[in-house]
């Protein structure tokens, strides 16, 4: 993550919201525990809204299900803004090669978070979650 030095040019710089993972490293490898638990730390110290995106490819609802319960219901770090896939249409061509199409996909993923019987957002693509943050909000990616 940021080290000790680094913590306070990141809190200074005005950042409001951090995303976790970022880019194609999250789309071809899973998150761990402790790798949320590190992120949220370090989104808590700079004082920054935390955005999550689940591995929509070679990915499973049940894996994405997980990643929410784990976050939002055991840990109670309260993310509201999760993504399905980083840039997840990129991934049309590949998926119909598989036989799938990204919008069932996506309606997979959903209904599988959506069992865990909470209320968040689950946006379908980064620029969504970009149209309803707060007006003078700074992001990193």
């Amino acid at each position: 993550m940021v080290r000790g030095c680094m913590l306070d040019a990141a809190h200074d710089s005005g950042v409001t919201i951090v995303r976790f993972p970022a880019g194609s490293w999250g789309d071809h490898n899973d998150v761990k525990t402790y790798q949320i638990d590190q992120f949220m730390a370090f989104a808590q110290k700079v004082g920054a809204t935390a955005i999550f995106h689940v591995r929509l490819l070679d990915g499973t609802p049940e894996q994405a299900a997980e990643m929410v319960r784990y976050t939002n219901i055991e840990k109670k770090y309260n993310v509201q803004y999760w993504a399905i896939g980083n840039e997840p249409t990129l991934f049309n061509e590949e998926l119909k090669g598989r036989g799938q199409s990204y919008d069932t996909t996506r309606h997979m993923f959903m209904n599988c978070i959506k069992s865990l019987g909470m209320n968040w957002s689950i946006h379908l693509q980064m620029i969504l979650s970009l149209r309803f943050m707060p007006r003078g909000a700074r992001m990193a990616l």
